[in-house]
């Protein structure tokens, strides 16, 4: 894990020891964030087990819960501070809550025998990391519609990636049968303000240079 925007090593050992974690190979980066790798201290507390489908052992590892339990407490030191761990990387608190359940439901295991990220662990689960889970969306498809000019130069956008999207975001369709043309993405999850306005101002932008 890499934690920047908390330069105060302290800050983190303080929260580490409240949960009952080490930092381990902790090292201080040249752009000044920190390194270091989330271990447990107990048997079963945030102990993560292996993602084998024969024998679930455990391993020097925290798990999921660990992590989510001591990514929040950073976030809620410096709201804006980012961390990268081998899974994602997070720009602020906002991000964070944004991306980190969907890290969480990630397979480690394989096809066959698929094992979340978030059920591979000892720890009790979700409660243990302080973790509130989103209700159950109910709809089994969530899209959401944009008036465009032209569908040829959207899909071009789209192809060449100068219409970045919001995570969870995809362009799924163009209907130009109307009035006027729209372009339809379809949405992992619950929709955001913050990402509805995004890609609004960013097609807006887009029409304006053509």
């Amino acid at each position: 894990m890499n934690v920047k925007g908390i330069p105060d090593v302290y800050d983190l050992k303080k929260i580490a020891a409240e949960l009952q974690v080490q930092l381990y190979n902790l090292r201080r980066e040249r752009n000044d964030s920190l390194s270091f790798v989330l271990r447990p201290l107990d048997r079963d507390r945030w102990r993560r087990k292996s993602a084998s489908p024969v024998r679930s052992r455990r391993i020097w590892a925290v798990c999921f819960h660990g992590h989510y339990a001591f990514m929040r407490r950073v976030f809620e030191l410096n709201p804006s501070a980012e961390i990268r761990t081998s899974m994602a990387r997070y720009l602020g608190q906002v991000d964070f809550e944004r991306k980190a359940l969907g890290v969480g439901e990630r397979n480690i295991g394989n096809p066959y025998n698929p094992v979340s990220l978030e059920g591979a662990c000892f720890c009790g689960g979700a409660a243990a990391g302080g973790i509130v889970m989103p209700e159950e969306t109910p709809w089994s498809d969530c899209k959401v519609a944009y008036g465009i000019d032209d569908a040829d130069r959207f899909w071009r956008w789209i192809d060449r990636g100068t219409l970045s999207l919001p995570d969870g975001w995809e362009a799924c369709e163009t209907d130009c049968a109307g009035a006027r043309c729209v372009a339809v993405f379809r949405v992992d999850g619950y929709p955001t303000y913050e990402d509805g306005e995004r890609v609004r101002k960013r097609l807006a932008e887009l029409e304006r240079k053509r």
